[in-house]
């Protein structure tokens, strides 16, 4: 913890002074001799004020402000999203102290309209990982193109994005670091690490920047993918498919809740997938869509005349019910995406998906349909089963499928043979008993001897 005097504003031509508290945890505290806040501001009328219940004088203001600020020894800071406690506000106390998670010493960046050309990071890597000795640089392309390079300091190993244009700093740190360091969980297995030291490029001046987080801890040995694996080219490949693939991976090492809303959120992901990594598919291919739309046109007029002449009173209900109805037409199902988008994966890892394919699209598609609108499901299986077994090998289904998009020339089963956490996630799924007769981990560890007997 430290403490540094200053002067704070919401703008550079208002200051007060104050005392800066950095936290052990990367948060701040900011204790001014004056308001920052008029008493005007908020009034529980404006919109800016909500007020959850009770007294809305005892109700912290929850508008999160950008504090500007030179500390006494004529360093610039920002403070992101600050927030006044409630005991500070107007008019209750002439002092006000506000708190947040987000800071950067030497340079005033103003939400999204300062923008930042770069940023750099660490984390405590494993000895082996490849980011301690690469020194190249890799071009990223996507929404956010730039250059990216290892990077290292007395906090460890990391990388370094240079923009190519100028940047608002909070996308930088979702779609570059934060990115990454998801990419890091996936590949080894383990918890997102954090980072353990952060740098944001304000013109020609690196700055370093403050968050809150947990306490960055060596990454642990991979149970997953080596880590040594991971080059700056992975990374500078992962940039822009993260971008697409989003929020996928993110639910992929978020936490985990109840077995019946894992299945759903990762059947529902799996069609979210496709259509982000597919070209939108069609049904009745070799035909235009305008002849399909003429066709669903004729459809829907023989619809609403057979019900127009069985006694249905209104024509232009009927019409919107066909309309409705018939206006995905010529889309993929969703049996259709999933087949498609996991192929690949079921020629990789056979077992993944029990006996056959079909028939665990099949149950995924049942669990998605009777989940989504609240309906019994009459299964032979025990729920508990089907539920267990759906969700742990569409969580892999999906995170093997990301990464096979990621690296296509990658040696991923054989690493995967020899991965303690893949064996259990295999043994995990035989544990439930769902197919009586068949074992995913044994079936997979026979695909693997196979194709080491194959002659290359």
């Amino acid at each position: 913890m430290s403490e540094f005097a200053g002067r704070f504003g919401l703008d550079l031509d208002h200051l007060v002074p104050g005392v800066l508290r950095f936290e052990r945890d990367g948060s701040f505290v900011l204790e001014l001799d004056g308001p920052i806040l008029g008493p005007e501001q908020p009034d529980g009328s404006g919109p800016d004020r909500v007020s959850p219940g009770g007294d809305p004088d005892d109700v912290a203001d929850p508008v999160p402000r950008d504090i500007l600020g030179s500390l006494a020894d004529g360093r610039p800071v920002t403070l992101f999203d600050a927030v006044v406690e409630a005991p500070s506000l107007p008019p209750s106390s002439v002092k006000q102290t506000f708190h947040g998670s987000m800071s950067l010493a030497g340079a005033h960046v103003r939400g999204d309209r300062d923008l930042v050309a770069g940023i750099r990071w660490t984390w405590l890597l494993p000895v082996g990982a490849a980011l301690r000795r690469e020194q190249s640089s890799e071009p990223v392309a996507g929404s956010i193109p730039g250059v990216l390079e290892g990077w290292g300091s007395d906090d460890g190993a990391g990388l370094q994005f240079s923009a190519g244009r100028a940047t608002p700093l909070r996308r930088l740190r979702h779609q570059v670091q934060h990115s990454c360091s998801q990419l890091l969980g996936l590949w080894s297995g383990q918890d997102v690490p954090g980072v353990a030291h952060t740098e944001v490029r304000v013109g020609n001046r690196w700055c370093v920047l403050r968050s809150r987080g947990s306490e960055p801890v060596p990454l642990a040995r991979s149970s997953f993918l080596p880590v040594q694996d991971l080059s700056v080219a992975v990374f500078a490949a992962w940039i822009p498919l993260a971008h697409i693939v989003d929020p996928v991976p993110f639910l992929l090492t978020g936490p985990t809740g109840p077995r019946q809303l894992d299945a759903l959120v990762l059947a529902t992901a799996l069609e979210g997938l496709h259509r982000r990594l597919y070209l939108e598919g069609v049904r009745f291919e070799g035909v235009g869509q305008r002849a399909v739309e003429r066709a669903a046109r004729q459809a829907r007029q023989a619809g609403v005349e057979v019900l127009l002449s069985e006694g249905f009173p209104d024509e232009d209900k009927a019409h919107a019910v066909f309309r409705e109805t018939l206006r995905h037409l010529n889309q993929m199902t969703y049996q259709d995406r999933a087949r498609e988008l996991l192929e690949p994966v079921r020629l990789m890892v056979p077992g993944l998906f029990g006996p056959d394919l079909v028939q665990w699209i099949a149950m995924v598609t049942r669990i998605r349909d009777h989940q989504s609108h609240h309906l019994a499901i009459e299964f032979d299986e025990p729920p508990t089963a089907l539920y267990d077994a759906a969700a742990e090998s569409s969580r892999w289904a999906l995170l093997l499928r990301i990464l096979l998009e990621l690296n296509p020339g990658y040696d991923f089963p054989s690493h995967l043979a020899q991965s303690p956490g893949f064996s259990a996630a295999l043994a995990r799924i035989d544990r439930t008993g769902l197919w009586p007769g068949f074992s995913a981990l044994a079936a997979f560890r026979t695909s693997v001897r196979g194709s080491r007997g194959r002659p290359a």
